[in-house]
């Protein structure tokens, strides 16, 4: 107890005995227990850093491992079986198991906190456990990213390929590597970034086991490692002034991750890497997105440059790279759906392949997630529907437009080959019904724990404009109590109706909830004549675009729009 305090003596033995920062402060100062939560962590924190507090941390911590070499043998022997037998199944698999990785990586650290191994293999057996976490198409790259082989880190691929978690994963890793390092993560637009890399960091923090050791803020947005106060920042580049002028509050951004790299700019990644990639002698930087369907797009030619270019690393990968049990059987049968409706498009959302020929009829789509906050503040939202049936799919969605922005929403969307009228309906009342609340505006659930849903039955949202050419399933619609709305065609409406959607400002589709809309949209190509000549817009994989169109006929029709 050399120069500590009974109160730091009580909060190292509460500490010893595993409890959490917050906990061992409370039980060593008593007073502490009306603090908020913010205070107590703020001041364990400071405690944990105290030099004389830290060295007796470690005093008891060697000699409760001395002592647990003779006391627990037993124990040891069994968390060595079992590390054993996690390790015969996974040589045993095809794919890496979620569950033996998992119990692997759990027993193997017990192992090591027992102290039966060298202190120089722990770096590196770490590394291996870690690596169980990652579908094994990462594991090279996991390697390179430990050993920085390169400062880029570039990741491309399609849909379910695992790139956003294993880089959260290795965020986190690289963050605890030094107390001087600080993380930065930013996508183009800053509403956006709550329900993506946030919830992503968030899991991996989960994850790794680490929940107690980091505090979550989301005003602003970010995660702090309690210990020294590390800290993970969420950045929106709506906003790049507030970037240029980013600085850290204490250590330096040693790790930047661009998400969904397509909707960036080659000035907005050179003027943030310029701004972010200071302070420090060590820096990662990642870069993840699908890649866009044209060949000339200048991420294309950026990732080209990339794979051969030095201090850099490319990677690609798909979903057919990851264990299926990671992704679910469901997520596989919604990619084999739409490689039967329509390959192209399944090749490049699913597989990442640029397959254009760089004669996109819509040159104005952004792929994005389209917050909860952002939806509730369009003006317009309207049903579409195109009928289909076999091979042509039945589509359904609903469709914002804002005509002071001049900006088309793709919102959602369901769709389904083979499917009756009644089928049909009953996926798109699923989409058309709201939650009922309670006062608060909680979501009521039933007893299976799901939310009691209300057809929405409020004009404009119970009419679902259509094509006119199924009067039968428009009739069976409204005996499902779907207002169904045939639009009026006329002489040449299908080239004005897409007119109309390439000359607005942008057309924005939440790849997410609706990815059959992502893929069309981007795949949707003008067809050419043996010369080259452009001919004119495909009949075929057009049946999202048909339903925007149906959805926003009033707006077409409208002169004051054009």
């Amino acid at each position: 107890m050399d120069g500590l305090t009974i109160n730091q003596e009580l909060y190292c033995q509460a500490r010893l005995e595993g409890k959490t920062q917050r906990v061992a402060y409370r039980v060593a100062y008593p007073r502490s227990v009306k603090w908020k939560e913010a205070a107590v962590d703020s001041q364990a924190a400071i405690l944990e850093a105290n030099s004389k507090v830290s060295q007796r941390l470690a005093e008891l911590k060697d000699e409760a491992a001395r002592a647990s070499k003779l006391t627990r043998t037993d124990l040891i022997d069994r968390i060595a079986k079992v590390n054993d037998r996690s390790l015969t199944a996974l040589n045993a698999t095809k794919h890496i198991d979620r569950g033996a990785g998992s119990l692997f990586t759990a027993t193997a650290r017990q192992l090591l906190e027992f102290g039966l191994l060298p202190d120089e293999t722990q770096a590196a057996g770490f590394t291996a456990d870690f690596g169980l976490l990652l579908p094994a198409a990462y594991i090279d790259v996991h390697r390179a990213i430990d050993d920085h082989a390169a400062t880029d880190y570039a990741f491309s691929g399609g849909r379910g390929s695992g790139k956003s978690s294993a880089i959260a994963l290795e965020v986190i890793k690289l963050l605890l590597r030094d107390r001087q390092h600080n993380a930065v993560v930013l996508r183009k637009v800053a509403n956006t970034l709550r329900t993506s890399v946030y919830a992503k960091i968030k899991w991996a923090i989960t994850t790794l086991g680490l929940a107690e050791d980091f505090r979550a803020s989301l005003s602003p947005l970010g995660f702090t490692y309690r210990p020294t106060g590390q800290r993970i920042y969420f950045l929106g580049l709506d906003d790049a002034e507030k970037v240029k002028s980013f600085s850290t509050e204490q250590g330096y951004s040693a790790i930047v991750w661009f998400e969904e790299f397509t909707q960036f700019t080659p000035d907005d990644v050179r003027s943030v890497s310029q701004s972010l990639s200071r302070g420090g002698s060590i820096f990662w930087r990642f870069y993840s997105w699908n890649p866009p369907r044209s060949k000339s797009s200048w991420v294309n030619a950026w990732i080209d440059g990339r794979s051969t270019a030095e201090g850099s690393v490319a990677h690609h990968s798909d979903y057919t790279m990851v264990p299926v049990d990671w992704i679910g059987e469901q997520f596989i049968a919604d990619a084999l759906e739409l490689r039967e409706i329509n390959e192209l498009a399944y090749r490049h959302e699913y597989l990442g392949e640029s397959v254009g020929t760089d004669g996109e009829v819509f040159q104005n789509i952004m792929l994005r997630e389209i917050a909860d906050e952002e939806i509730a503040a369009i003006p317009h939202i309207r049903c579409g529907l195109d009928w289909g049936f076999y091979p042509d799919p039945f589509v359904f969605g609903q469709v914002g437009y804002d005509p002071k922005t001049k900006t088309v929403y793709i919102l959602d969307e369901c769709f389904g080959t083979r499917l009756s009228d009644v089928e049909a309906a009953t996926r798109a009342i699923e989409i058309m019904s709201e939650p009922r609340c309670d006062k608060d505006g909680n979501p009521l659930p039933d007893e299976g724990g799901k939310p009691i849903c209300d057809f929405n039955a409020r004009a404009p949202y119970n009419e679902v404009l259509c094509d006119s050419a199924e009067p039968k399933s428009i009739a069976s619609f409204r005996e499902m109590g779907i207002n169904a709305v045939p639009v009026k065609k006329f002489r040449g409406s299908i080239d004005a109706g897409i007119k109309w959607l390439q000359t607005r400002a942008a057309i924005v589709i939440d790849h997410r909830r609706a990815p059959l809309s992502a893929a069309e949209f981007a795949a949707y190509e003008y067809e050419q004549a043996k010369d080259g000549a452009i001919k004119t817009y495909p009949d075929r994989d057009n049946h999202t675009i048909d339903k925007a169109r149906y959805a926003l006929a009033q707006f077409i029709a409208n002169r004051k729009e054009v």
